[in-house]
């Protein structure tokens, strides 16, 4: 099961956190914050907020005594028992993202383009793939930022969100309860299970302004205790995590119409029909042989993290361009491939658990073109992306509000039979226009995550 919500063109964003269940076992008993919970189920419930601050105790203030902690700066996991013995796990996973990160995604869309160059080519110029060499990541503390926080038993947990808003959290379209102090548990799951939640909440420190449009999620994935004492005690040494070989991020962007209209970009030939062939779909889980295959999308970028890989860590990454089919009165008069030069990325980082890369994109539209320069705006977009070893990656990013957009995550388990993908965000189209950049429509901001 999976619930997936998503807010856009709203003055106050809401943010929303999907916590992804493979298992789909419905939960029964108490669900809400922490204050409801009476004496006997505070006893074993963690208090994921104080673990924000590396406190390890119960929400009745019991101690955690603490078996194994990998210190991850990331994504830290640390497991332990409480005072009645019962065993506990917490996954505490942070951003690197610094203020200057978002400086340089927002600078991608705060400005109005200038005109550039017009380079094409009539032949497909790609898929062009390469490697980047991550960077060491900062071991200082203060550059990290919790962003959640999952506790979990064999029959409880916890979610923090560093938010701490108010916010109601959903199993499918039904309402569990609402959080009021930040803090959300679940007490009565049943051991070696699965569970997803939708966490929705206002959200006034999102990034936003009255005409900016936000969208923001975010999922991540854990599985209960078995309530055996011999197969818990092993997983509190080791603690049982998903580690897929490899993750995989793609960024598509395509026009869902068969054609549309093109007179703006052949003004000197006015008493002609133009049109620009679309891609005649709707969003798409990506193919098998992805980053590979039909282009059926106006632009691609693709990112893979092996995790396998010893230091120093690479990316590897691969772009693309679909065709620009230029019709006629009818027919097909011309196609052309936009270049691909600024469509980059930069500023990779990796540790053993977390890894992040920032994409800048600038894609023109080779068939708008006067005395060879473009005039007819660019699809563009800036975005950060991390991925988390346990099996969650995050994009944060802002872009210009056209065409579609839409962003997968991908996940392939450590025999490398297959690759299971996710939704990170679909993102529609609303208006040509957005093209043009700020002075004809407001940038889309966009944080949201999928997880296996």
């Amino acid at each position: 099961m999976e619930y997936t919500v998503t807010v856009q063109n709203c003055r106050r964003p809401l943010a929303i956190v999907s916590v992804a269940i493979l298992g789909g076992a419905f939960l029964t008993g108490f669900v809400g914050s922490a204050a409801q919970a009476n004496d006997d189920q505070a006893e074993g419930i963690v208090d994921a907020v104080a673990a924000e601050r590396g406190v390890f105790r119960t929400i009745s203030g019991d101690p955690i005594t603490v078996e194994s902690d990998d210190h991850e700066l990331g994504e830290r996991v640390v497991t332990g028992v409480t005072g009645e013995e019962t065993p506990v796990q917490i996954l505490i996973q942070s951003s690197a993202i610094a203020e200057a990160d978002r400086a340089k995604v927002e600078e991608t869309v705060s400005a109005v383009p200038e005109p550039a160059n017009l380079t094409f080519s009539e032949e497909p110029p790609g898929p062009v793939s390469g490697e980047i060499e991550t960077d060491p990541l900062s071991d200082d503390p203060k550059d990290w930022e919790v962003v959640s926080v999952i506790a979990f038993t064999d029959s409880t947990a916890s979610f923090a969100w560093p938010e701490k808003e108010t916010f109601s959290v959903y199993e499918g379209d039904s309402l569990l309860g609402v959080s009021e102090d930040g803090l959300f548990v679940t007490p009565r799951l049943e051991p070696e299970k699965s569970y997803t939640f939708s966490m929705i909440a206002a959200s006034p420190t999102a990034r936003s302004s009255d005409d900016q449009v936000s969208t923001a999620s975010r999922t991540i994935t854990f599985q209960t205790f078995t309530g055996v004492a011999s197969e818990d005690q092993e997983r509190l040494i080791e603690p049982r995590t998903y580690q897929p070989w490899y993750n995989q991020y793609v960024h598509k962007t395509f026009i869902p119409d068969l054609r549309v209209g093109g007179l703006q970009c052949n003004l000197n030939h006015p008493f002609d029909e133009w049109h620009f062939g679309g891609d005649l779909r709707t969003y798409e889980f990506p193919a098998p042989e992805t980053p590979w295959g039909v282009a059926n999308y106006r632009t691609m970028m693709f990112v893979n993290v092996n995790w396998d890989n010893p230091a120093p860590h690479k990316m590897s990454w691969v772009k693309d361009v679909g065709s620009t089919r230029i019709y006629k009165n009818g027919n097909l008069d011309r196609t052309l491939y936009a270049n691909m030069d600024s469509m980059t990325f930069h500023d990779a980082q990796a540790n053993s658990s977390y890894a992040k890369i920032r994409l800048q994109h600038y894609g023109s539209n080779p068939g708008c073109a006067l005395l060879d320069f473009e005039y007819s705006g660019a699809i563009t977009y800036g975005e950060t992306v991390e991925f988390y070893r346990s099996g969650t990656i995050s994009v944060d990013g802002s872009r210009f509000r056209a065409p579609a957009h839409e962003m997968y995550g991908g996940f392939t388990p450590p025999n490398g039979s297959h690759t299971i993908w996710k939704t990170i965000a679909r993102l529609p189209n609303d208006g040509f226009e957005c093209l043009l950049g700020p002075l004809a429509c407001s940038p889309g901001f966009y944080e949201q995550s999928a997880s296996y």
